[in-house]
């Protein structure tokens, strides 16, 4: 996994960026680039052509910044508007190089965080000499590069996660955090990671050290952001597994904040629906779930079919089969929600019904 840099520059310049390649060779000997400019265009190729396509795929895009990138039509129409859609849109970033000085007040780029420190240029008598300011841009450079690896580690992550491979997904968040130790995403990512690891662990003293681990990666990232309402709900959910039924109403309030920094968030209001069944309080239970599949995005079938296992305790037995039906009708092979529907018929003694259900589960 490397980052795409792309150099964007005029070739009155051309000295420059072979100075500042020179100085990114570390980045490129440990891997953790790629780099490319029209010097790679091979004989033959459509220029304007093979220049697009690399700006399009492109992770950085540095505009190295002169009165002749300015003034060239081609540099400044057509490479870097296309660069600052690109980083407007989040699919790459954008860094301003400035190499001579230049008015540029006003320009599109002036709004971006430039380099070297200060947005002095790199031929500004200010620098002691120009490895020193080619050092400085480096190490810009190298903190945005660290960024945007560990982004993509946790996107990996999320990923692995999803198809339920934790090791893989163990490994990414581990990857996310050595490049960026404060990516809350990346912690938030472990402690669900470690959740997951512990629930399916068979040794009771590494589900405890999992479930602590977890706590303890959701704790650093509230630390870190504390705007993030998966890192509480990630939170609650660790003391649920960990501290067990005493830490029920520290869960509720913490799913609550959740829901304050996001009253979308499906995993809040099922864990508070999974509290209060603990607790017994299935009315507030329903309540809970209804909110979850209300919210929810994608059909969630844990939320169905526990909000039909706290109607069943409701004694609300035709309502819990509705729920029970939905789930079949989604996903006709879920035992779980034929024994429920079962049980309901059952209750309601409709015996021949409940038996064939039963066989179906």
């Amino acid at each position: 996994m490397a980052i795409k840099v792309f150099y964007c520059y005029a070739h009155e310049d051309k000295s420059l960026r072979v100075t500042l390649e020179k100085h990114l060779g570390t980045l490129k000997r440990q891997e953790l680039i790629t780099d490319w400019s029209d010097r790679n265009i091979d004989a033959g190729k459509e220029w304007a052509k093979d220049i697009n396509s690399n700006l399009k795929i492109a992770n950085i895009i540095l505009l190295l910044i002169s009165p002749d990138f300015v003034h060239s039509e081609y540099c400044y129409s057509i490479e870097m508007m296309h660069a600052l859609e690109r980083h407007k849109q989040g699919t790459a970033r954008v860094i301003p190089i400035m190499l001579r000085p230049v008015d540029y007040e006003g320009e599109p780029f002036s709004e971006l965080q430039a380099l070297p420190t200060g947005a002095i240029p790199i031929t500004d008598r200010k620098w002691h000499n120009r490895d020193e300011a080619f050092y400085d841009v480096a190490q810009g450079i190298r903190k945005v590069v660290k960024e945007l690896l560990s982004k993509q580690w946790v996107d990996d992550g999320n990923i692995d996660l999803y198809r339920e491979q934790y090791n893989e997904a163990l490994l990414a968040f581990k990857h996310a955090l050595f490049f960026d130790p404060a990516n809350a995403l990346a912690h938030v990512g472990l402690g669900q990671t470690l959740l997951h690891l512990a629930n399916i662990a068979d040794a009771p003293l590494e589900m405890v050290e999992d479930y602590q681990k977890a706590l303890d990666a959701f704790e650093q990232a509230i630390r870190l952001d504390e705007t993030n309402a998966d890192a509480y709900v990630g939170k609650a959910q660790a003391l649920r597994w960990n501290k067990g039924e005493e830490e029920g109403p520290n869960i509720v309030n913490i799913c609550e904040h959740a829901l304050r920094l996001d009253p979308k968030n499906v995993d809040a209001y099922i864990l508070q629906g999974d509290i209060y069944t603990i607790a017994g309080l299935n009315e507030e239970a329903v309540i809970a779930y209804e909110k979850a599949i209300d919210v929810g995005t994608f059909f969630d079938t844990y939320a169905w079919n526990s909000k039909g296992d706290a109607l069943y305790k409701l004694e609300r037995y035709k309502e819990a089969i509705i729920a029970y039906d939905t789930v079949i009708q989604a996903f006709p092979k879920r035992s779980y929600a034929y024994k429920g529907k079962a049980d309901a018929l059952y209750k309601l003694e409709q015996y021949q019904e409940a038996l064939l259900v039963y066989e179906q589960a």
